[in-house]
């Protein structure tokens, strides 16, 4: 256990990474400037530190790390699985992922191991993102508080005596606590809404039919739905596009970094027009590998990468960016 956490990133470097949004860790991961490994081993460190939040039902912490040393192999040699490559997410335990336990929260399926990926986790994975574990949730979905029976509660990552909400109250806590950047919960009726706003993070029930439903355990077809959690917007906004192929049209920058003479090559990658921001904004776009191409990134001091679900990108002042701080 001593060499395991020597290995681990400590104080103030493994607190940085785990501030790290989605985008930003897929973006130093393909920079070179950031190991895979290095970022699971610092969640690591937060989610053994932070067990009483009760976040998961299930967490693998070798095979997480065995996935992030072979991402990190892959990245070595500029070789990358997607947007997401070597970026750790949680997945509610409703949610198959082949290989792990799908409780649901329940015992009566505790034993229960899938052996393929729900469509919302699978694109995920294709994408390079690797999972953590499985949260905990509301038995079977089926309420608000995530206060389970079986596995006990998920508690409220600012104030452990309080609920965490539901049903996907896992999810949330562990985003809001900085065991991951990013997940999916499923939303019936709030259950990926409430916890979000319980938890201080962003959360999105996407319009019913966008995700597929398959190999999620159901409550109501009519109304269930995966939807992505992350503690910013940007993140839910990736995750929605690798989930559903959105592709951005528009780029938006800020003025005096882009070069006009690349909107041909630009509207060969789908690019369809491109409009300056106003000063102090940041340049946005959904492919995290198109944006250095085209435009002077050494004159922007912030960039992210962002396409919204309609598949237009956009950008924002950085003062949205974060609505809580962290939680120590």
């Amino acid at each position: 256990m001593g060499l395991i956490l020597l290995a681990m990133p400590t104080g103030a470097a493994g607190q940085e990474l785990t501030e790290l949004s989605a985008a930003e860790a897929a973006a130093r991961i393909r920079a070179g400037t950031l190991k895979s490994e290095d970022l699971v081993r610092a969640l690591v460190e937060v989610i053994e530190r932070k067990r009483d939040l009760n976040a998961f039902i299930t967490f693998d912490r070798e095979r997480a790390i065995a996935s992030a040393h072979k991402a990190d192999t892959f990245a070595a040699r500029k070789s990358f699985a997607g947007p997401l490559h070597g970026v750790p997410i949680v997945v509610k335990d409703n949610i198959h992922v082949a290989g792990l336990p799908n409780s649901a929260g329940t015992p009566a399926l505790r034993d229960f191991v899938p052996t393929r990926n729900a469509p919302v986790a699978e694109k995920l994975i294709r994408a390079g993102a690797i999972v953590l574990g499985k949260t905990n949730m509301h038995e079977l979905a089926f309420g608000i508080t995530s206060n389970n029976a079986a596995f006990g509660p998920a508690r409220n990552a600012y104030d452990p005596s309080r609920i965490a909400g539901g049903s996907s109250g896992g999810t949330a806590n562990a985003i809001a606590a900085r065991m991951a950047a990013a997940g999916l919960g499923t939303d019936t009726g709030g259950s990926v809404r409430i916890p979000a706003a319980l938890n201080g993070i962003a959360g999105l029930r996407p319009t019913l039919g966008r995700y597929s439903q398959e190999g999620i355990t159901p409550i109501a077809h009519t109304r269930d739905t995966a939807g992505p959690m992350a503690r910013e917007v940007a993140d839910l906004v990736l995750l929605d596009t690798i989930i559903t192929g959105a592709r951005a049209t528009h780029l938006c920058y800020p003025s005096g970094v882009y070069r006009a003479a690349y909107l041909p090559a630009l509207r060969r990658e789908g690019i369809v027009s491109a409009t300056t921001c106003d000063p102090g904004m940041v340049a946005r776009t959904a492919d995290p590998l198109l944006l250095p191409r085209f435009v002077d990134t050494s004159r922007v001091s912030d960039i992210e990468f962002e396409g919204w679900v309609t598949g237009i990108a956009s950008c924002l002042p950085r003062r949205t960016r974060r609505a809580h701080p962290a939680v120590h």
